[in-house]
């Protein structure tokens, strides 16, 4: 997809409730294995949610997936901010 096609996602996810929004290359999103550990140690919604930890994809899984992408949409939000909410809008839009 063009850039200039992506970058109406940024509008859009704004116009949905998202602080803010970028389009950033995929080949810079790094994962760890740490992070895995800091939620089920370190959050009281671990295992709460298919989003999150043991149901989300481990790093190396996630690592495989990046690879097939060129660019993302990093979206930012406060504690109100229903990310959810956002990515599933641009989903639907663009994906029914």
């Amino acid at each position: 997809m063009k850039k200039t096609a992506l970058r109406r996602y940024i509008k859009q996810a704004k116009k949905l409730g998202a602080k803010e929004a970028k389009l950033i290359r995929a080949n810079t999103i790094v994962t760890a294995e740490w992070v895995r550990m800091k939620c089920q140690f370190g959050c009281s919604g671990y295992g709460k949610r298919l989003t999150c930890p043991p149901y989300s994809p481990i790093p190396e899984q996630t690592k495989r997936m990046l690879k097939e992408y060129t660019d993302a949409l990093l979206i930012y939000g406060d504690e109100y901010t229903d990310i959810r909410r956002i990515v599933a809008a641009l989903e639907a839009r663009d994906f029914p």
